[in-house]
Parts: C-alpha cells; structure tokens; sequence
C-alpha cells in the first residue's frame, strides 16, 4: 500500500510544477525596440512622426512609446531636442554670410533676428498696428 501512496505523490508534484511554469509564461505581444541612432539622424529633418514610423518600419505607437519609456517626454519634444543643434547651427552660417557681405542675408538676418522692418509701425500712436479703414467722397462736380 504505501507503494501506491508515492507514485501518486509524484503524479501531484508534477502536475504542480506544469501549473507554475505556465504563470510564467509571458503574454501580449514582444516588445519592438527602435534603432536610436537612426532616429535622432532622422529627427534632424524635422519629419512628422508617420514618416519615422515608416523610415524605421515600427507603428507610430511604437516610436511614441519608446521615446516616453526612455525620455518621458514626448515626441514632438524630443524632436525638438534633437533639432535644436541644427537650428543653432543654420544661425551661426547665416549670421556669417551677413557679415561677409550678403545683403540679402544681411537684410534677412536684420528683420528675423533683431525685429528690424522695411516700414516700422507707428508704435507712438497706440493703436496696436490696427488697420483703419479710410473711404473717400470724392464729389464728381458734374464732369464727364
């Protein structure tokens, strides 16, 4: 009888140990990882986040969700970060071809950067650059 006992000891502990091992088993679908160099060179050309998503052959789910796993933040900020060298540096050549003597440059440089106009406001007036509206009656006096 006690022979009887053991085997169908075992035969509880292994169907025990099945029962664990499948809580284990991981469920939903893997995680896909992005290339991270190829996004911030990507990122340097300002693309929307479709196109990204496309270029490296992930959903737009999946870059949003990586960059806020990793950065917390979004992407359109990140975007930004990774454009803002850019920006610098475009400045800096155009700065350098106003003062090498490109007027159109020059003249570009003077209205976007230093807020200069080619005809300045009335700001002494008060009107806040408002319109008006101006109509004439010129009387006729009769002639043809």
């Amino acid at each position: 009888m006690s022979k009887k006992k053991v085997e169908k000891k075992s035969v509880k502990k292994s169907v025990k140990k099945k029962k664990v091992k499948s809580r284990y088993i991981p469920k939903g679908r893997p995680v896909i990882e992005i290339d991270w160099e190829k996004l911030n060179v990507i990122l340097q050309f300002k693309p929307t986040k479709d196109v990204v998503a496309d270029i490296l052959g992930v959903s737009e789910d999946t870059v949003e969700a990586r960059i806020r796993e990793k950065y917390d933040c979004t992407f359109q900020d990140y975007r930004a970060r990774k454009m803002a060298p850019v920006k610098i540096r475009l400045v800096k050549t155009a700065i350098e071809k106003a003062m090498r003597g490109d007027n159109t440059m020059l003249i570009f440089c003077l209205k976007n950067l230093c807020g200069w106009a080619d005809k300045p406001l009335d700001r002494a007036s008060g009107d806040g650059g408002a319109i008006a509206n101006l109509v004439l009656n010129i009387p006729t006096n009769n002639r043809e």
